[in-house]
């Protein structure tokens, strides 16, 4: 049987809009006067060519001058808004603007009236080939009006108009990849971005199975906060190797790193760079050598402040959630099977409510049904955001509609073998490990407090990692917040819950929850990954099929840098 959520969609806000259509992200618009004011400003000049002296800023050289000047146009177009702030910033190169939108929290993949847009930006070279300004939006099209444009006809280039209904980020209209668009601060209307927090949450997303039967979990060591990999190669030993040196992952910051598999054998982790926030691939084809990509720069994927997840859809399609840390909308960023890198705003596009400061936890479903589970941050709400194959985003409050108490925000999600939707999550009013689900046998949403119900401590620091056995065997693995102990929950195929302390079964030392995961070696052997409380060492627990739980210190054995 297929699972459905078509149920939800009384308490649902639809959106019509198709994800591959519009790439969009979270900006900070200037004043309505301020940006009628730009365009009334830009189509005023229509026509005229660089000797009209544009530029504004201690940054620009006028336009007269004779040099490649669509920024100082663009910077002179901001300049007559009135009240645009930073103006300073601006330089002669188009990539500017770029780095104006991740400074100030305004880069975003929806254009408004106003902004700039700002094509073929290289972030390894932090040049762009050019700059133009958004003039008018709607009925699925957009206006820009840039200088330097109309080569053809005249040398020096002239003001020019242009229309497109091609204006998702990466897309090419005019033969010049969109980047994004930037929106310019007004006075009162934003300032310094903040810095990207160096948040201690991580959650359950660093391990994964290669399709060569590789067993891999993803690190950031606490020394240098480099991505590091620790790996056991099918017949093979345990080794680790530094991503950070060998493939040139940036220093990353925040929650764990994401791991993810494709169909296609392509293996890797998805990081947030400390230094700007940017969310960063780091990965290996099939039979490839590992190399990296930042995707804010690459596909206009807004900062993050290190709270993602990564799932691999039953079409092929690698989707990243992450939370915008300027305003906190969900933020989907993804690569179709067979296709290009897009992105969305799913709070701006879904009615997604702010997300709270922790990690999404992505689904699939296997009937093609996609989505995140998030916090509202406004009220604690446990919230899901999904679409339906050949549907439209929507989205739903479940403490509401199925009565999941408030969380604190460590969620997680996991698709079992018979197609239900289980969501694990924790109380903000008692800490008690909760359990939401779809059965797909019945369809209908139930949910239980699995501290009352089974026993299981009240649980501490991030997501619980969730796994399922061959033999349909579910488990969730917390950490007691009242002494550490690793904390197996789990359910045989036919039987009730049953909960177990792996610290005084297994010895397994204390931790503090903050990265713990999951995954099987290809023997079959259960693998839970948890970090050592005492010295921030890497710690394997771990039950073969046939044998006795174990534990191993993986920093001691494998030579994992301390996380």
């Amino acid at each position: 049987m297929n699972i459905s959520l078509t149920r939800l969609k009384k308490s649902a806000v639809a959106v019509a809009v198709a994800a591959a259509a519009i790439a969009g992200m979270t900006a900070m618009p200037a004043h309505a006067d301020t940006s009628g004011s730009i365009v009334t400003a830009v189509q005023s000049q229509l026509g005229n060519g660089p000797g009209s002296g544009y530029s504004s800023g201690a940054g620009q050289t006028s336009s007269a001058r004779g040099q490649a000047w669509c920024a100082d146009f663009a910077g002179w177009a901001w300049a007559q808004g009135g009240g645009v702030q930073h103006l300073g910033d601006l330089t002669d190169g188009a990539a500017s603007f770029y780095d104006y939108g991740v400074r100030y929290g305004t880069l975003s993949g929806t254009p408004h009236p106003g902004d700039a847009v700002v094509y073929d930006y290289n972030p390894d070279s932090d040049w762009a080939s050019h700059v133009a300004i958004v003039t008018a939006v709607g009925n699925g099209r957009i206006t820009v009006i840039g200088g330097n444009e109309g080569h053809s006809k005249y040398p020096r280039g002239i003001v020019q108009e242009e229309s497109t209904g091609s204006y998702s980020v990466g897309s090419a209209p005019w033969g010049q990849r969109i980047s994004g668009y930037i929106s310019p601060v007004t006075a009162g209307g934003g300032g310094t971005a903040p810095a990207v927090p160096a948040k201690a949450i991580r959650g359950d997303k660093g391990t994964a199975l290669g399709t060569d039967g590789t067993s891999m979990t993803f690190t950031r060591s606490a020394a240098d906060g480099h991505l590091q990999l620790t790996y056991l190669p099918s017949g093979g030993k345990w080794a680790t190797a530094d991503l950070t040196n060998t493939a040139g992952a940036p220093v990353s910051a925040g929650g764990p790193p994401a791991a993810f598999v494709q169909q296609n054998g392509t293996l890797g982790a998805v990081t947030a760079n400390a230094a700007n926030g940017h969310l960063q691939i780091t990965y290996r084809s099939a039979g490839g050598t590992w190399a990296t990509t930042d995707l804010t720069g690459y596909v206009g994927t807004p900062a993050t402040d290190g709270t993602y997840s990564v799932i691999t859809g039953s079409d092929g399609t690698l989707a990243i959630y992450s939370r915008n840390y300027a305003d906190g909308h969900l933020q989907l960023t993804y690569l179709p099977a067979s296709g290009t890198w897009a992105t969305v705003d799913l709070t701006s596009y879904a009615g997604t409510p702010v997300t709270a400061d922790k990690a999404p936890a992505a689904f699939a479903l296997q009937n093609g049904t996609i989505g995140a589970i998030t916090t509202d941050s406004s009220n604690g709400h446990l919230r899901l955001t999904y679409r339906a194959p050949g549907g439209t985003w929507a989205t739903t409050d479940l403490t509401g509609y199925v009565g999941t108490p408030a969380t604190d925000g460590a969620v997680s999600a996991f698709t079992g073998s018979d197609g239900t939707l289980a969501i694990y999550s924790r109380s903000s009013a008692d800490s008690h490990l909760q359990l939401t689900y779809i059965a797909n046998s019945t369809g209908a949403w139930t949910t239980t407090d699995l501290t009352t119900t089974v026993g299981t401590p009240v649980s501490a620091g991030g997501s619980p990692a969730l796994f399922q056995q061959a033999d349909g065997t579910l488990g969730i693995v917390t950490a007691n917040a009242a002494n550490g102990h690793l904390q197996l929950t789990y359910r045989p195929s036919s039987g009730a819950w049953a909960t177990t302390d792996l610290t005084s079964y297994a010895g397994t030392p204390a931790t503090d929850g903050t990265n713990l995961s999951s995954a099987f070696n290809p023997d079959g052997t259960l693998a839970l990954y948890s970090r050592n409380y005492a010295d921030g060492h890497l710690q394997l627990t771990y039950h073969p099929t046939n044998g006795a739980w174990a534990t191993t210190d993986l920093t001691g054995y494998a030579g994992t840098p301390a996380e």
